[in-house]
């Protein structure tokens, strides 16, 4: 899995020692006008490069960024994405390699060649996050918490009947890597099977407060300080309803050094049907 970083974030140290799975942005600036480029990868450093060391890598050039370009008029830069991917065959992990870029005129006049070229060392992805359910114990499903139960319907000028609601519970678990840096992550509550109200509230080093669901919400938490936060969904109960609820589409990312991890596992819970119980007479 590869997830897509933007240019303004990164830092240049990280992407001269890229994450696997991750997309990183090579520069190179202030190239005159209307001159071509050429990037390619080199396992060899001496001289140009030889070219024939690097065809493999060259395969990991994003199709968004070709690999050759002109620069416009006026001058301009000379941009190209890498994908770098996991479980590489053969293996990048912590042997350099060298970027080149070759700019040169074509048709040949005036202008010769030049080559520029950088070392990059790609790591191992260790950023890691785990989500899971801990209501009623670990269970995947449960039977409702009747929370604030009002169950006596008579006489009904002052009493009316409500079911209460139901706490799921799950956490999110950064691990691996500089645990210690402030981390983002995104994903979805999806209901199905049922109609009911909810809200949602996030605890733990995370900046979101509590608000009120609908079917399906997105929920974006931009800045996490705390290796775990806690995802609390309140649930109005109603009779005759099996509300299953979802966490997936999930992404996070490393504030700092912008890594992503390769996957997330999402996780479902199931609220157990309450029996409808008729009028009273």
């Amino acid at each position: 899995m590869v997830s897509n970083q933007s240019y303004a974030q990164e830092a240049l140290g990280e992407k001269l020692q890229p994450y696997v799975g991750n997309t990183y942005t090579y520069t190179f600036k202030n190239i005159p006008e209307n001159l071509k480029y050429e990037f390619y990868f080199s396992t060899d450093k001496i001289g140009k490069g030889d070219k024939t060391t690097g065809t493999a890598y060259n395969l990991y050039f994003n199709a968004t960024t070709p690999a050759t370009g002109t620069i416009p008029t006026g001058g301009g830069d000379a941009v190209v994405k890498v994908d770098w991917p996991t479980g590489a065959v053969p293996a990048i992990i912590d042997i350099p390699v060298y970027l080149f870029i070759r700019v040169y005129q074509d048709p040949h006049t005036n202008i010769c060649e030049n080559f520029n070229a950088v070392e990059i060392i790609p790591r191992a992805n260790a950023f890691v996050v785990n989500f899971a359910d801990i209501t009623a114990g670990g269970t995947i499903e449960s039977c409702p918490d009747f929370k604030d139960l009002e169950a006596v319907v008579e006489p009904s000028a002052t009493y009316t009947y409500n079911a209460g609601t139901t706490e799921l519970t799950f956490t999110a678990t950064r691990d691996g890597g500089a645990s210690a840096n402030e981390w983002s992550t995104q994903f979805d509550i999806n209901q199905v099977g049922g109609t009911v109200d909810y809200t949602y509230s996030i605890s733990g080093g995370a900046t979101v407060t509590p608000q009120t669901g609908s079917a399906n919400e997105t929920v974006t938490i931009p800045t996490i300080t705390s290796e775990t936060i806690t995802i609390t969904l309140e649930v109005q109960n109603f009779q005759g309803q099996v509300p299953v609820f979802t966490i997936n589409n999930i992404t996070a990312q490393d504030k700092v050094n912008l890594a992503s991890p390769a996957s997330i596992t999402g996780l479902t819970h199931t609220i157990k049907e309450i029996p409808v119980i008729g009028d009273f007479e």
